[in-house]
């Protein structure tokens, strides 16, 4: 999650492997070079990064990260998305909808996106910090949406 952040805050994945490259300390230098290789800058929040390295250990195709989808009503990003099979997963936290706006309007203009991916044939998974918790869950849901979109 601070990886994800420092790239996101415009720290070159360059420079960390030119530091992990010259340090003198050897033990865990293997570990955290496979750890660099699995960095991604465009994360927004450790949930994002949370979820990205839970989709890696289920196995999981690689999705797009912040794939945008043009709407009727505009361009909207997915946190995650399967174009191929038009599959869109966001992380939900707390912060898309107390932080930045009131929750009442942050929860319409939410409901108005997904139904505009929806009516494009999109189908959108929400998970959550507790959906984390339970890997055995999500491999469910994202089994059967699969299933289903192909």
């Amino acid at each position: 999650m601070i990886g994800d952040s420092a790239l996101h805050s415009g720290l070159a994945l360059g420079d960390l492997t030119a530091s992990l490259q010259s340090s003198p300390i050897i033990r865990g230098s293997v570990r955290a070079a496979r750890l660099l290789g699995l960095l991604d800058g465009r994360a927004e929040s450790a949930g994002e990064t949370r979820t990205r390295f839970l989709l890696s250990r289920l196995g999981v195709e690689p999705p797009e990260v912040q794939h945008c989808i043009g709407t009727p009503f505009g361009i909207f990003r997915a946190d995650y998305a399967w174009p191929r099979i038009k599959v869109i997963l966001e992380f939900d936290g707390r912060g898309k909808y107390y932080d930045y706006r009131p929750t009442a309007e942050a929860l319409l203009l939410e409901r108005r996106r997904e139904t505009a991916l929806m009516d494009l044939g999109w189908r959108v998974i929400r998970l959550t910090s507790a959906d984390l918790e339970r890997p055995d869950l999500v491999a469910e849901r994202l089994a059967a949406v699969f299933e289903a979109a192909a």
